[in-house]
């Protein structure tokens, strides 16, 4: 699953912008954060 597929355009700005940090260390924290939100979603 691909993190795009997820969030909304512009998902991952909206994120860094309400964070106060840079949009690559924002989809780095959204990337791993995946596989525990698919599984919770199993559950």
């Amino acid at each position: 699953m691909n993190l795009n597929d997820l969030l909304p355009d512009g998902g991952i700005d909206a994120l860094a912008a309400q964070l106060g940090i840079p949009r690559e260390q924002a989809q780095r924290g959204a990337e791993a954060l995946l596989p525990s939100v698919l599984g919770g979603m199993g559950e």
